[in-house]
């Protein structure tokens, strides 16, 4: 009973809770985003580097989502966790199948493009056609060395779920709580 009680609260706030977080934390509408409170450079990368970084993010993200379906499938995931997830899984598209078909275009010398071209940190909109945008070079410029991989994990989570159907908000959901958690908070 508590745990249906406390899905319902859930389930009521959860709208102004997501847009919340994508007024205040990165969401762009249009097809772009944005990383999420990033801490600032006092460690700076070189935008190469920092390039490398991200395409090594693309498979720290491919195994996330894996371990994260299984932990959905076994119900082994906090009431949080499930709605942030349940889109992902739940979705006609398989975000794995996706993460590999659709390739990450990484750029680390200037920044992605929004639908409206507004610069954004990654977008699904590109001119190279089947792939996502990630720029190392917003990424470098806005995020200490060490944070680096947590947020284009989870920036790299947020281009996908658009791909497969989340809504903005459920992406900026979803990029939170990968963030945080892949940031031991």
């Amino acid at each position: 009973m508590k745990h249906i009680l406390y899905s319902l609260v859930l389930f009521l706030i959860l709208p102004t809770w997501s847009l919340a977080f994508e007024v205040n934390h990165g969401g762009v509408s249009g097809g772009g985003g944005n990383v999420i409170s990033p801490l600032g450079p006092t460690s700076s990368i070189d935008y190469e580097s920092a390039e490398h970084v991200v395409y090594h993010s693309h498979k720290a993200a491919l195994e996330y989502v894996s371990r994260k379906k299984e932990a959905f499938f076994a119900k082994q995931m906090t009431p949080e966790q499930i709605i942030a997830f349940a889109p992902v899984f739940n979705s006609e598209k398989n975000i794995e199948s996706v993460m590999t078909e659709v390739r990450m275009y990484v750029k680390d010398h200037s920044t992605c493009r929004d639908a409206d071209q507004k610069p954004v940190d990654g977008s699904i909109v590109n001119p190279v056609p089947d792939s996502i945008c990630i720029s190392a070079f917003n990424i470098a410029n806005k995020t200490d060395a060490a944070d680096i991989p947590p947020q284009s994990t989870a920036l790299i989570l947020h281009e996908y779920g658009e791909l497969i159907g989340l809504t903005e908000a459920q992406a900026v959901m979803l990029q939170t709580l990968v963030l945080e958690e892949l940031r031991g908070l």
